[in-house]
């Protein structure tokens, strides 16, 4: 689950650059000082370690550094589960037993680890990336194909940096660059493309056209220091058309709500956002839309747990009119993940403590002779 800075958790020490400890600053006693730190890490540093109290129950601590960006690296470019700021400063919490990584193209990895014995705040040395040399590098190249009469369609083809290990309990973070764009081509099918320079952690090859579904493709430089991925065909994608209804209470007469309508292509990036509400973090209430290799699509929600319900295929005025939240709860069983059918209505439904979402929608598949680009979208707030 993404969430802002202010979900942290853990500690850290123990710097290992390529197998080395380094920056170890031995741990503390008491208030660690932060005056001479620029006023927006300092703040964060202590409203984080007040939050790991509130919400953790002290579980967590928070470490606190600086890294020497050397010219020619962009903040933007560095893959961290932590905010960086434009001079290389952060604080960052790390749930026990996590490793805070920074990793940086052509460079070699930093990992931090955290000692037991930290302080709640703990200070670092100043770190600074390691330029590695070519023999230690390696590249990556291979084609792309698509279907016939399409050949001159621009096919962008993205090297990234895959996300860091996580630092939190779970799978959220603060709001880092997860896996940041260094390098990009545009081809057109039929043709290769190729990228240098890659340091020995994971990164993604992403190839993503027009109306076809996006791919990637998890490469590792330790794997072979040359590599080829050979042609990669991609598939058209399927577009689905919502019709829907969102954020309603359970003795809501759904009759009485206008229908919102939203044309989605499924193309492995685009969501269907059931409303404009957001939770409190400032995440999007969308439904992620995976397309599968035997042209399913199965839509899921980024927290746990779920609820979708199919309520089979029907017509929209029998369904709003005799529709009850409550009783499908009760009597329908739920999926955590939903295949979705041409022509069925589903039912929705997440709760936790600080947030609610509710939709209930049709989905319709739009035959390919019927894209026109993607349509006028009303969403309901």
């Amino acid at each position: 689950m993404k969430s802002s800075w202010l979900r942290i958790r853990s500690t850290i020490l123990a710097l290992v650059v390529s197998g080395i400890v380094v920056g170890c600053v031995p741990a503390s006693s008491g208030e660690t000082s932060l005056n001479d730190l620029p006023e927006d890490i300092s703040n964060k540093a202590r409203e984080s370690s007040h939050f790991i109290d509130e919400v953790w129950y002290g579980q967590g601590k928070v470490v606190v550094g600086r890294l020497t960006i050397p010219g020619g690296v962009s903040v933007e470019t560095i893959a961290s589960r932590t905010i960086l700021s434009p001079d290389g400063y952060f604080a960052a919490a790390v749930y026990p037993g996590r490793t805070l990584e920074l990793l940086a193209h052509g460079y070699g990895p930093i990992v931090i680890r955290v000692p037991s014995n930290a302080s709640r705040i703990y200070r670092i040395d100043p770190i600074s990336l390691k330029r590695l040399p070519d023999a230690e590098l390696a590249s990556v190249r291979g084609s792309v194909s698509l279907a016939k009469g399409q050949s001159q369609v621009p096919v962008t083809v993205r090297l990234k940096i895959d996300q860091p290990p996580p630092i939190w309990d779970d799978d959220g973070y603060e709001g880092g660059e997860m896996q940041p764009v260094v390098s990009e081509a545009i081809i057109v099918s039929g043709e290769k493309f190729h990228f240098d320079g890659l340091s020995d952690f994971p990164y993604l090859v992403t190839l993503g056209a027009p109306q076809f579904i996006e791919k990637h493709i998890p490469v590792v430089a330790s794997d072979t220091r040359n590599m080829d991925l050979g042609r990669t065909e991609l598939r058209t994608a399927p577009r689905i058309h919502f019709a829907y209804v969102s954020q309603f209470a359970d003795n809501t007469n759904i009759s009485e709500i206008p229908l919102a309508t939203q044309d989605v292509e499924c193309n492995g990036v685009n969501t269907f956002l059931m409303t404009t509400q957001k939770d409190e973090l400032g995440n999007d209430l969308d439904l992620c839309l995976r397309s599968t290799e035997d042209n399913k699509v199965v839509a899921s929600f980024w927290c746990s747990p779920s609820q979708f319900y199919d309520l089979g295929p029907g017509s929209w005025p029998t369904v709003r009119g005799s529709f009850s939240p409550a009783k499908i709860r009760g009597s329908h069983r739920s999926m955590e993940e939903q295949v979705l059918e041409n022509g069925h209505i589903y039912y929705y439904y997440f709760e936790c403590p600080d947030m609610k979402t509710t939709c209930l929608f049709e989905a319709t598949f739009v035959d390919d002779a019927k894209r026109s680009g993607r349509q006028d979208i009303t969403i309901l707030p």
